[in-house]
């Protein structure tokens, strides 16, 4: 039989205390996890480059990528595979150019212990496992980090994603839908949807409130006010736990249409963990569930698991995120972790990932134009040692919360360091993101308990306008006497569509039919035909004079 790597239920084991923290601040991380907007079309950027690893089963069906990326101005050069990862990373090295940005590889990894199929198969390293060993994970990990590195310096100087096929039809329809994706003019509501699976908490009513109360602030603390996030935790009795079974509930969420769909939790190498957890419980998401997933795959989400193991691509099955991938409804593409994963490796991921996907960083870059660049910007900020740059409030919260959950002696940017390995990507680096324009929003910042919420917008494209008034995610709401319990992922408190032209400014008054104080958020999506808009901004309603 062909090995297979564990699952890190069988690898981490540990006390109470390590997997509460675990659990704990990786739930925070899902929702700190709002990502992936899709790229405009009128880039003006100049013309790329990108080097891609084939082996020889796939030329064939690569020169429609080819094709494709090169209507696009992007030089593509292909390689062939070698048969060990030292051989493969000098041919990358010798046949790299200074422009290049991205390097894709295409086809699946051998087995753990095996020499690379040069007909089929690209090689993946193997380094030692540092700060995760004292975390229980394998002393070694499979990664595709070392081919980031052109010039020999320890650090990434090119993006790395990988397609990890087995035959040359599972590659023509991954390349079929990435040109799908790319080329949607499907620019509604699905865009500025984020879902996010939370697996089984199972500590007690105390321990799971205190992860929602942190995961809460961590929403308001770190997403851009446009995006819409839904959430669904693995813990009966939760606030977020559906009223139906888990399963069903994640995978018709799923064809409601997100943006970006993010799992955190306990992960294996071929499926997400059980809920409820235990000899009885079904699996998240499995092999068999996977298959009841539906989209449109030109509006298919992109995927983040922050979990052990599931992006182990190495092992003798195929991993649970080689399977999502290549299911034809799912997501475009799927960053995982490749063993044990670590909570401020992961948190440190997601921060690094919101900051180049919005353009929210301290240095005022614009928004990532494709994933690769996002990707390769993340990993970056990883590998820096610099710990002496200001901090935003949000960093140094993980920061001081990552002295407390990871292992003790252990150095931050060692562990930042550590999981640029441990994370890949699993997809094409130069798929087109298409991000928003921007919306201005006008408000003022307080009305009083029962008038309209006034709300001026200004759109830079004509389109469909929708603003909608929310409450904050996780505020409970009145149970009406005879009716169900609200969904707690239904927060809009009202809404209103109209057409609205560009550059001039069109004032809202929108009456709440539900009347209640406090703070609202208001979310503006402007759907047009070739590219769409997002704002938003935040008031208050006054309490009723008593």
């Amino acid at each position: 039989m062909r090995p297979t790597v564990k699952s890190n239920d069988a690898i981490i084991g540990g006390t109470f205390q390590r997997r509460l923290r675990w659990m704990a601040l990786a739930c925070v991380v899902a929702v700190a996890f709002s990502l992936i907007s899709p790229a405009r079309a009128d880039d003006p950027r100049p013309a790329e480059t990108a080097l891609v690893v084939c082996p020889s089963d796939f030329r064939e069906p690569l020169e429609e990528w080819i094709d494709y990326r090169r209507t696009q101005g992007i030089h593509v050069r292909v390689i062939d595979s070698e048969s060990t990862a030292g051989g493969l990373l000098s041919a990358i090295r010798k046949n790299a150019i200074g422009s290049d940005r991205f390097l894709l590889l295409v086809g699946d990894a051998p087995v753990i212990g095996s020499a690379a199929d040069t007909r089929k198969q690209v090689p993946m390293h193997y380094v030692a496992t540092t700060v995760s060993a004292k975390f229980g994970s394998t002393p070694t990990m499979a990664t595709d980090y070392p081919y980031s590195d052109i010039d020999s310096d320890g650090q990434a100087d090119v993006s790395v994603g990988r397609l990890p096929v087995d035959t040359p039809d599972q590659l023509r329809d991954l390349i079929r839908r990435i040109k799908a994706y790319e080329a949607s003019r499907n620019f509604s509501l699905w865009r500025q949807r984020v879902q996010l699976v939370g697996g089984v908490g199972g500590f007690g009513m105390l321990a799971d409130s205190a992860i929602e109360s942190v995961t809460r602030m961590m929403v308001t603390a770190s997403l851009p006010i446009p995006v819409r996030t839904s959430v669904t935790y693995g813990s009966p009795g939760h606030l977020f736990y559906p009223r139906k079974r888990f399963t069903e509930s994640v995978t018709e969420r799923y064809t409601q249409g997100c943006r970006f769909w993010v799992y955190a939790g306990h992960g294996m190498v071929d499926r997400l963990d059980s809920v409820p957890s235990g000899p009885t419980g079904i699996p998240v998401l499995d092999g068999n569930s996977i298959g009841n997933l539906k989209c449109d795959p030109a509006n298919a989400p992109i995927a983040v698991l922050l979990c052990c193991f599931t992006g182990a691509i190495d092992a003798g099955v195929d991993s649970f995120a080689e399977q999502l991938l290549l299911h034809q409804c799912g997501p475009i593409a799927v960053i995982a972790g490749n063993r044990v994963t670590m909570p401020y490796g992961n948190a440190s991921l997601t921060l690094g990932l919101i900051d180049s996907i919005y353009g929210q960083g301290a240095e005022g870059l614009p928004p990532a134009d494709r994933l690769g660049s996002a990707w390769l910007a993340a990993i970056r900020r990883m590998e820096s040692e610099d710990e002496s740059t200001e901090k935003g409030p949000l960093r140094t919260m993980v920061d001081a919360v990552a002295t407390l959950v990871s292992p003790a002696g252990t150095k931050l940017a060692d562990e930042r360091s550590e999981h640029a390995a441990l994370y890949g990507l699993l997809g094409d680096p130069l798929l087109k993101l298409h991000p928003p324009a921007a919306v201005e929003v006008e408000t003022e910042t307080g009305f009083d308990f029962g008038a309209p919420i006034e709300v001026t917008v200004t759109s830079p494209i004509d389109g469909e306008c929708v603003v909608m008034l929310d409450h904050p995610l996780g505020e409970t709401r009145k149970t009406v006497p005879g009716r169900p319990k609200p969904d707690p992922n239904e927060i809009t408190l009202a809404r209103v569509a109209e057409p609205i032209s560009a550059g001039q400014p069109k004032t809202f008054l929108i009456p709440l039919e539900q009347q209640r104080s406090g703070v609202i958020a208001i979310r503006v999506h402007v759907a047009g035909r070739e590219t769409w808009a997002a704002g938003g901004g935040k008031t208050f309603v006054r309490p009723a004079s008593q």
